[in-house]
């Protein structure tokens, strides 16, 4: 029921969204008796339709669709990143397993490293959540055409933050987070009140977690558009637009952790 109230709420806020300058992609949508949006996808290779679901915090299959993967040797067991829990509508807890695709394509637009949820239960519903969404500035809504227009920001708008703290995933990346941190302090369209820098390598439980060479963290859906922000600084840097993930922590989280965003370079 949640994920259907969300659902509602973003569609009628969406189509009166108004997109900023940058990259616009456009995926048709089509409508089901229940009046909910599909797209055309492809998980790993593998054609396929999902739902559209803002609500739905990352994209998630059950396993049925999981063994399909598996069958046509487009995922396996090396895939698997941990094993959580999730809280469903009623409130209860349900055991599921994280997994990282490699390669979904939406329409002309490819996606790498993008973690996915796989559901106990074997036909629950194919999702396009959050983990796909938030790789975008904005996302609309256009019923007139039946497509969803995706749009990355090219622009550079001023970024403000709280915090900001970088989480070096060995030795090794040491000066090469110092570098990134003087980067980022000196970029003048940057405004961030601290910095802080890990002294102490993660556990390897925490750094096999770590999808891509950075990885940047958000504990609060209203920094959604930061993390986005910084995640234009590093194709300035250099870094290639693959070598980067943003990743929505709050599911795991009980509380919104406000203006407060890590950086964790492997």
């Amino acid at each position: 029921m949640l994920h259907k109230i969300l659902f509602l709420v973003f569609i009628f806020s969406c189509t009166r969204c108004f997109c900023q300058s940058g990259k616009a992609y456009y995926v048709p949508f089509y409508r089901t008796g229940a009046k909910v949006v599909e797209i055309d996808v492809q998980i790993n290779g593998l054609p396929s339709r999902f739902i559209f679901d803002p609500g739905a915090s990352m994209v998630s299959f059950g396993r049925s669709y999981y063994q399909k993967l598996v069958n046509a040797s487009l995922i396996s067991d090396a895939d698997i990143k941990y094993k959580t829990k999730t809280k469903l509508a009623d409130g209860t807890l349900s055991d599921v397993t994280i997994v990282n695709l490699k390669r979904i394509m939406l329409g002309q637009i490819e996606l790498n490293g993008i973690e996915a949820m796989i559901a106990e239960a074997d036909n629950a519903p194919c999702l396009i959540g959050q983990s796909i969404i938030q790789n975008f500035s904005t996302v609309t809504i256009d019923n007139v055409n039946q497509r969803l227009v995706l749009t990355r920001t090219t622009n550079s708008s001023m970024l403000q933050l709280d915090n900001l703290k970088f989480i070096p995933c060995s030795n090794m990346v040491v000066a090469e987070v110092e570098n990134v941190m003087e980067h980022i302090r000196k970029d003048k369209t940057a405004q961030i009140r601290n910095f802080a820098l890990e002294d102490k390598i993660p556990s390897t439980n925490a750094i096999n977690r770590i999808k891509n060479k950075i990885t940047i963290r958000y504990f609060d859906r209203n920094d959604m558009t930061k993390s986005e922000s910084l995640r234009n600084k590093f194709g300035v840097m250099g870094y290639a637009d693959s070598q980067v993930f943003v990743e929505d922590m709050t599911p795991y989280f009980s509380q919104p952790i406000p203006n407060y965003i890590e950086i964790w370079i492997k």
